[in-house]
């Protein structure tokens, strides 16, 4: 039915959503971890001027904020793979149940037009029995 498509069509929609968050979530991870290694770095060239051993303390730190963002940008990666897969599926489900149901609905169509068509056939042939003149007129050759 005509409701049943609109629920396939609208899970797929869901999923390709939930794929688009996903995706928008490792891109924000990615791009921290580009801001966290560009500040890691000029923190780097500063302390190679420095000879104080309280200089490295922030940089550890950064190092640290470094590791915790690469391990969030993989745990987004690996979350956009799953949300990925289940796009496949739920794109290859919707393919087939489209299809099995397009079918169907040509099939009911071409049968409603052959239907139709035998119906107009038959009163058209009603209709030119009934003004089928009685008598032949007759046309003289010139």
């Amino acid at each position: 039915s005509i409701q049943d498509f609109e629920r396939d069509v609208q899970a797929l929609r869901n999923a390709l959503q939930r794929r688009k968050e996903q995706h928008y979530n490792l891109t924000k991870k990615l791009n921290r971890i580009t801001a966290v290694g560009t500040k890691l770095d000029r923190m780097k060239e500063v302390a190679v001027n420095k000879t104080d051993e309280n200089a490295m303390v922030p940089i550890q730190a950064k190092e640290g904020e470094m590791v915790e963002a690469k391990e969030g940008a993989e745990t987004a990666r690996a979350a956009l793979e799953a949300v990925s897969a289940r796009v496949i599926r739920e794109v290859d489900r919707f393919r087939l149940v489209v299809d099995t149901k397009l079918r169907h609905i040509v099939s009911e169509m071409g049968g409603i037009a052959v239907r139709f068509d035998d119906k107009i056939n038959d009163a058209w042939g009603t209709i030119l029995a009934n003004t089928q003149p009685s008598v032949e007129p007759k046309f003289d050759a010139v």
